[in-house]
């Protein structure tokens, strides 16, 4: 019987354990890093409505909003409720925070994760068509990643509704409903991703074209471009899915500047705003949301690219 399947689950297993420790670790790190922050909620919030910060009133907004007891008990008290999914009531405004998240984090979802696949979709052509030396796809790619790193992005949304928006009259930005607001935002989040990924595909693919077993098809009268689509499709898509592991973190709340010129409502703003309010309890669960996120696509996109690897076959 071949027992070559039992290591590869137990590699899989093990890289299950440290990423749920790594869940566990975030988790603790989280509600330290929200409890350092310069001043209490408290603080800000009686700031805010002009009302003397004695301690007395410190005690009794702690009390009302569960921010008694020893660290330790906070953070099971906290991450109990997190998990049963009771996030709590936002410091600041009252409201439900899983309601407020749960309204707003499909926007954010929809413009950066779409963003981000749009790009992986469209890189891997150009990185492919550029790096098999069609001179007019590589000054493309090049034009693509030096627009990337050296047009702001909210300049290219400023222009971009200036142009549709107000001179044209084209597209209504500011008054159009969520499912088809998130589009533009999407478009650019991919036009700012697609630069660097199909790069990362034309430096794999290049990297490939000295193997031995491409000159040796090109010797037997392939082409490199053939050899590079059809034998080095696995490897290249094996980095270009690396790449992309590290855009996730952003995918969540990180399109701010997008989303604000856009009017989009997603997380970037309430986050941003509940950082100045120190709302502890909005922030606590946007970390926590963004760790599991994060442990979601290291799982997926590890999957990936372990099926992808070239040495596993």
């Amino acid at each position: 019987m071949d027992a070559r399947p039992a290591p590869a689950l137990g590699r899989g297993l093990a890289y299950l354990a440290r990423q749920a420790g790594l869940v566990v670790f975030s988790s603790v790190a989280v509600f330290a890093v929200t409890r350092a922050l310069p001043t209490t909620p408290m603080e800000a919030y009686l700031e805010q409505h002009g009302l003397p910060a004695t301690q007395e009133n410190m005690d009794a907004l702690a009390r009302q909003w569960g921010l008694t007891g020893s660290p330790p008990e906070q953070y099971l008290g906290w991450i109990r409720r997190f998990v049963t999914g009771d996030w709590g009531t936002s410091i600041a405004s009252g409201a439900s925070i899983r309601d407020e998240i749960m309204t707003r984090l499909p926007l954010s979802l929809a413009i950066g994760l779409g963003g981000v696949a749009i790009a992986f979709v469209l890189a891997y052509p150009l990185g492919m068509k550029a790096a098999t030396g069609n001179r007019l796809w590589d000054a493309l790619a090049r034009i693509v990643v030096l627009c990337g790193e050296a047009v702001p992005s909210f300049l290219v949304c400023t222009a971009v509704v200036d142009l549709l928006g107000v001179r044209l009259g084209l597209i209504p930005f500011y008054s159009l409903p969520p499912a088809r607001a998130v589009v533009a935002p999407m478009l650019v989040v991919a036009l700012y991703s697609l630069g660097q990924l199909s790069r990362v595909v034309t430096a794999h693919a290049e990297q490939l074209r000295g193997r031995p077993f491409v000159r040796a098809a090109v010797q037997r009268g392939f082409t490199v471009e053939r050899v590079l689509w059809h034998d080095c499709r696995r490897p290249v898509l094996y980095g270009l899915t690396g790449a992309v592991v590290s855009k996730m973190a952003w995918v969540i709340g990180g399109a701010s500047v997008v989303e604000y010129v856009f009017a989009v409502p997603g997380m970037s703003y309430y986050i941003i705003s509940s950082i100045g309010a120190r709302d502890y309890t909005v922030v606590q669960s946007y970390l926590m949301i963004l760790v599991l996120w994060m442990f979601a696509t290291r799982v997926l996109l590890g999957a990936a690219m372990a099926w992808l690897d070239p040495g596993s076959r």
